[in-house]
């Protein structure tokens, strides 16, 4: 755990990493920074993983690891220590997430999944206001009121399918609100100040680390975003946002006590 620690103080860039020892297969070591990275609390046995839909099969428990934490994990539970190396305690949040939104069902592949479940998705994302004469600023908020009323201007910042969808609501945008917009590529920001940052897939480029480098979060200006679903690190490191009611899975999620044998092996022989 030491080696490890100290180890990772020498990386530069986003991580995360799982490390097992020869000599004591019993436990696993993790660390990140950037990256995704959590942790799953099982009954004699526990878990490392990118997203919370990876331990659906296993878990409801999890831990939201920090930047700058290691976490060990053994079969009789975990602990965690910060960038410092001093002993802390994260909270453990419950998924709400199901089996359902991560089974293959009768698609023949994830992305046809994915293209037939938007009605259903947008339907739950907006449920919220359904029968409403319009969409109240809170949807995406308790201080998105006061934040939309002073935009100026609005960047809109994305990769891949959703740039194309911050494409069009740049239209809107300018069309309804009347409000200058533009689109970036997350990729290539790094000096801008304020944004609305959309991101759809836990592998994707890590927007927050965008959001950092360009000095957003770090000064604790207003935030604002359109992640992939409730419970992402995206969505847990701003202030504003309104979630996408899916799982976006690009991929097959298997039972990673199978996939992910190295996490599974160190949790649980």
């Amino acid at each position: 755990f030491d080696a490890v620690r100290k180890s990772v103080l020498e990386l530069v860039g986003a991580y995360a990493i799982a490390v097992v020892s020869e000599s004591d297969p019993s436990r696993l070591v993790v660390a990140r920074h950037g990256a995704p990275l959590l942790l799953g609390l099982g009954e004699g046995e526990n878990f490392a993983a990118s997203d919370t839909s990876a331990l659906i099969q296993v878990t409801q428990r999890v831990v939201y690891l920090e930047d700058g934490d290691c976490a060990e994990l053994t079969l009789d539970g975990v602990r965690v220590s910060d960038s410092g190396g001093k002993a802390v305690s994260r909270p453990v949040h419950m998924s709400q997430l199901t089996a359902d939104a991560v089974e293959l069902g009768h698609y023949r592949h994830y992305m046809q999944k994915e293209i037939f479940e938007q009605p259903m998705a947008v339907a739950n994302t907006l449920e919220m206001v359904t029968g409403a004469q319009s969409l109240s600023p809170q949807l995406f908020g308790a201080e998105a009121e006061g934040v939309l009323r002073q935009a100026e201007a609005v960047l809109i910042l994305a990769c891949g399918t959703s740039l194309h969808a911050g494409m069009v609501a740049r239209y809107w945008l300018e069309g309804v609100a009347g409000i200058p917009t533009s689109v970036e590529i997350a990729s290539e920001y790094r000096y801008r100040h304020r944004c609305v940052a959309i991101r759809q897939v836990a592998g994707a480029p890590p927007c927050a680390l965008d959001l950092q480098r360009a000095g957003v979060l770090s000064r604790a200006r207003v935030r604002s975003a359109l992640p992939h679903a409730r419970g992402t690190g995206d969505r847990r490191s701003l202030d504003q946002g309104v979630h996408h009611a899916a799982c976006r899975a690009g991929a097959p999620h298997h039972d990673p006590r199978q996939a992910a044998r190295p996490v599974a092996a160190a949790a649980r022989s």
